[in-house]
């Protein structure tokens, strides 16, 4: 929820700055960045004729991964606040509408 409500709001209304916000966002990527790490080894559950059963092999976890949340899952780890904190130029701004 944090991200969905905050981050909008930081990069497109306030200016780049270090401070308690920048220092959450950034523990929070660090959390998603795990997150994306992780999944790459976690098993997954498959239907079966007999029920459900846990994908163990890790080259399908791998497959299955990429092939499902990987993209989505990527463009979410982007540090925007970081990129901005970083390219602060009049491109940014003036993209901004400040």
């Amino acid at each position: 929820v944090f991200v969905a409500l905050a981050s909008p709001f930081q990069i497109a209304l306030m200016d780049a700055q270090l401070g308690a916000l920048f220092v959450v966002n950034c523990i929070v990527d660090c959390v998603f960045i795990v997150d994306f790490v992780l999944q790459f080894f976690l098993m997954y559950g498959v239907k079966t004729g007999h029920g459900t059963r846990l994908e163990h092999r890790h080259s399908r976890i791998v497959a299955h991964y990429l092939k499902t949340w990987f993209l989505i899952d990527f463009i979410s780890i982007i540090p925007f606040d970081l990129l901005a904190f970083l390219v602060q130029s009049s491109g940014v701004i003036w993209a901004k509408g400040v």
